[in-house]
């Protein structure tokens, strides 16, 4: 309960739903930071878990709310435009998979497939209806911990906390990335690697996958650092002199392992070697740094020092271990003429469905039937590298507008909120910030299709959405 409330809600003592709370929200966070252990969860044994541990930890939460006899922290009316564009297209993909449809929506592998067999197949829009329905856990999943993070962030602390158990765990993946790397630069895991040696990818499979993992939590620590020096140096506290003095103090009691954190990750990024994924998170910084100085003039000081300490961090790192970067900024070319032959397939086949689409999560059943001998012979594309022509391909131009839609809602939300917050905006900020990394290196790659990312990130928005409102403000509405 907020505030004073009274410890009893009509028949329900409710006293126990603080400590509830509390300790659910403790197995939520430890939670996403194991999500990334196996191989970045892309697994199916991964997915599976996930969905029972998260749908488990959300039927928890909603039948303590049920019992205390309460609405949500945050009521639904309040995301009533993202959740209608989101929840119809959650409705679209069901509708992919059912075999009810009219025979015109069906696609025509089906009937193709049963002459071949010579028997009877239920066709559906989807053209592998297995497929749409993992794809449909997985996005069910990253509902559930967004859901989770709206509900439980709603207390300001809780927020912070997240915050920095991001860090933390960015901070242990790294620091293991880079130690692997010296130990053993030919395993990940107790998995021998096919690709990548020399490269640090930590748990992960693929290095850009871990540079935009590395990415987000690189922006939460220095969120996380942003708050103890703004703390400390907007603290009523004037003159130069005396703010300089206040910061060195907070570096030496503080914030040195905050720093420490961020060094770390910052190499372990540069070691990636992941070109799109170091862009990214420069232009994630960028747009954190944009955020913090277009907010109020008597905050800046303190929000500016912070982030030039970071920033000074982050170049000693790049000037120690930059070299593999800059080496890879060569090979760009190469590269950008398979991935740009792979779009024009893509967006072919999109023309042939643009309203139906072929399936949510489809693409590897769909690409083949599309290939041809520009992207050469050789190997398997299971992923198009750009996940918004895959959106776009599995759901149609309207649903796909529509996700995409209702998703940009909520990073708007957390983008105004990073400027007119008056207080709590560093989560917000950060929010916006990691969403703006992760949807820039969309177009290039599929990070944001690895599911600890997507869960991450999940929790990372819902929280800053739910501190996107001023903490005196009543958001239990159903």
């Amino acid at each position: 309960m907020r505030g004073g409330a009274a410890a009893r809600v009509g028949v329900f003592d409710v006293s126990w739903l603080a400590a509830f709370e509390t300790h659910l929200y403790a197995v939520f966070l430890c939670g996403l930071a194991l999500t990334p252990v196996w191989l970045g969860g892309n697994r199916l044994i991964c997915w599976g878990f996930h969905a029972v541990l998260f749908g488990g930890l959300l039927i928890v939460l909603e039948l303590g709310v049920l019992a205390a006899g309460r609405r949500h922290t945050v009521g639904l009316a309040y995301l009533r435009v993202p959740a209608a564009l989101i929840g119809a297209t959650v409705i679209w993909i069901v509708i992919q998979t059912v075999g009810f449809v009219p025979d015109g929506w069906k696609h025509p592998i089906w009937s193709m497939a049963a002459a071949t067999l010579d028997r009877t197949l239920a066709g559906s829009i989807s053209v592998n209806r297995e497929l749409t329905m993992l794809a449909l856990l997985r996005l069910l999943t990253a509902l559930a911990v967004f859901w989770m993070a709206l509900q439980l962030c709603r207390d300001a602390k809780r927020a912070n906390a997240l915050l920095f158990s991001l860090a933390v765990t960015g901070f242990v993946y790294s620091a293991y990335g880079v130690l692997s790397l010296a130990i053993t630069p030919e395993s990940n895991l107790w998995f021998k690697k096919d690709a990548y040696v020399g490269f640090v990818t930590a748990t992960f499979v693929n290095r850009n996958s871990f540079a935009s993992f590395a990415g987000v939590t690189l922006l939460a620590a220095i969120g996380i650092t942003l708050r103890l020096f703004r703390r400390e140096i907007d603290s009523g506290i004037t003159g130069w002199r005396r703010m300089l003095s206040r910061a060195i103090e907070a570096t030496g009691k503080r914030g040195v392992f905050l720093l420490v954190m961020i060094f770390t990750i910052v190499v372990a990024l540069l070691l990636s070697g992941s070109r799109a994924g170091i862009t990214s998170t420069a232009l994630g910084i960028f747009v954190l740094t944009t955020l913090v100085i277009a907010r109020a003039e008597r905050q800046r000081v303190g929000q500016i020092g912070t982030i030039l300490t970071a920033c000074a961090v982050i170049l000693a790192a790049f000037l120690g271990y930059g070299d593999l970067f800059v080496g890879r900024l060569d090979t760009i070319n190469l590269d950008a003429a398979g991935r740009q032959a792979a779009y024009a397939i893509v967006v072919a086949s999109i023309r042939d469905a643009p309203v139906l689409g072929f399936g949510y999560g489809t693409f590897q059943d769909v690409f083949p039937m599309y290939r041809d001998g520009s992207v050469g012979l050789a190997g398997t594309w299971d992923k198009a590298h750009n996940t918004y022509l895959e959106v776009f391909q599995g759901l149609g131009l309207v649903f796909g507008a529509a996700f995409l839609a209702g998703i940009g809602l909520l990073i708007w939300r957390c983008a105004q909120a990073s400027i007119l917050r008056r207080q709590t905006s560093t989560v917000p900020i950060v929010a916006a910030s990691a969403s703006v990394l992760l949807g820039v290196h969309a177009f290039v790659d599929f990070s944001l299709q690895i599911q600890s990312i997507t869960l991450i990130w999940s929790a990372l928005l819902g929280a800053g959405v739910a501190q996107s409102w001023s903490s005196r403000k009543e958001l239990d509405v159903v």
